[in-house]
Parts: structure tokens; C-alpha cells; sequence
């Protein structure tokens, strides 16, 4: 959460989606269920600053 306060008090795009109770790393393992949803964020995210 530190580092995406800082982004936003300099006015740099950053998003901080928490999922409650997954442990650090889960979206490492594809076979739980959140880590597509995690993943699609992500993708979401660079698409719309990065391009395609």
C-alpha cells in the first residue's frame, strides 16, 4: 500500500486491488480461481497505459 500512495500523490496511474484472505503470491498458481481475475486486471491495466 506504500508504494501505490506514493504513486498517487504523484500523480502516476496505479490501481491496488486487494483480495482478502488469498495469500501473497496466489495469482502465481493458475489452478486458484482468482488468479484469472487477478490477471485480467493486470492486462486491463497495461492495455489501457501501455497500448496494445
Amino acid at each position: 500500500m506504500h508504494t501505490h500512495l506514493a504513486l498517487a500523490k504523484q500523480q502516476v496511474p496505479a490501481e491496488l486491488y486487494v483480495w482478502e484472505g488469498m495469500f501473497h503470491g496466489f495469482f502465481y498458481n493458475p489452478d486458484v480461481p482468482e488468479s484469472q481475475e487477478c490477471f485480467d486486471f493486470i492486462v486491463r491495466f497495461f492495455n489501457q497505459w501501455l497500448g496494445r
